[in-house]
């Protein structure tokens, strides 16, 4: 399932999801930026351009109003995850009302879902700060990260996330394949907002949450924890970690196809280091779907 507000970084991650994995649906939230609707015919479009009439798509959360249980979205995200338990990924790209929503309308979906792997841009090291996706959605973020739902955490600090320009451009010479004909319009936007960032580099950081999904293998390293801690306050700002954190050994949080540490509790594996050449490669791959075909992952 993608959970996203259709930005144009999400619209990249949108795309190879849908080339590379089985996409069920994919569900929208709004955010301060871009209303709902706005957000809904968007994925609709990009959905067209590319043939993809049979993935259905469904309005979520408008900005900021997670709470509602009868949210169409959380309901199809929940009926999903009851109908194939522990088989179900959430790729959430954007803030995590729809997630949050699921969460509140259903105490089956914390132990239906497989996982949810989302971007922050809140977490350095030790706390969730009030950023970006967190920020879009405070209530929603705490509902989701205060829960037992296995969780994949991508910090958007890691070094991966980011490429020279010239690196990505080098990348992008030469390739006429779907991705690259359908976000011709987009590369502007994504250049540009990436050097509010960080100047001279190209932000890939929800391109690499959706790799994450596809290829776990690129993840190397990783800790294990949670934000459940007795000393915490639920209601402060910002959530803190628990102190029984522990290092996920390469891989190790896939061995038994579930995230959670039942000695510990420890459910959020937040992503330390990613293969940076793996990174590279399969972007230069995305670039090149439609005109090699799909089977170029392996």
């Amino acid at each position: 399932i993608i959970d996203c507000n259709a930005t144009s970084l999400d619209l990249q991650s949108v795309v190879f999801l849908l080339e590379y994995s089985s996409v069920l649906c994919v569900t929208v939230s709004g955010n301060c930026d871009i209303p709902i609707g706005d957000a809904y015919s968007e994925i609709l479009r990009i959905l067209a351009l590319i043939g993809r009439f049979d993935i259905p798509v469904i309005k979520g959360t408008p900005f900021r109003e997670h709470r509602e249980p009868s949210n169409p979205a959380a309901q199809h995200i929940v009926g999903i995850c009851a109908k194939f338990p522990h088989k179900v990924t959430v790729v959430c790209l954007g803030p995590l009302s729809n997630v949050a929503a699921a969460l509140q309308s259903s105490k089956s979906f914390e132990r239906n879902v497989k996982r949810i792997i989302c971007l922050s841009d809140g977490y350095n090291g030790l706390e969730m700060k009030s950023l970006f996706n967190v920020k879009a959605d405070k209530a929603a973020s705490r509902t989701v990260f205060l829960s037992k739902l296995p969780i994949v955490l991508v910090p958007s600090n890691i070094a991966s996330c980011t490429v020279p320009i010239a690196t990505y451009l080098a990348l992008r010479e030469g390739t006429t394949g779907l991705f690259s004909s359908v976000f011709h319009c987009y590369e502007d936007a994504l250049l540009e907002a990436s050097q509010k960032i960080k100047p001279g580099f190209v932000c890939l950081k929800k391109a690499v949450t959706a790799m994450i999904a596809l290829k776990s293998s690129l993840i190397i390293e990783g800790d294990l924890l949670n934000f459940r801690t007795r000393t915490c306050d639920p209601t402060s700002e910002p959530l803190s970690t628990a102190t029984n954190t522990t290092t996920a050994s390469k891989y190790s949080w896939l061995s038994n196809n579930s995230l959670i540490d039942k000695r510990t509790g420890n459910n959020v594996l937040v992503v330390r280091q990613i293969k940076h050449s793996g990174i590279l490669e399969f972007y230069k791959n995305i670039y090149l779907v439609g005109m090699f075909g799909r089977g170029i992952l392996g």
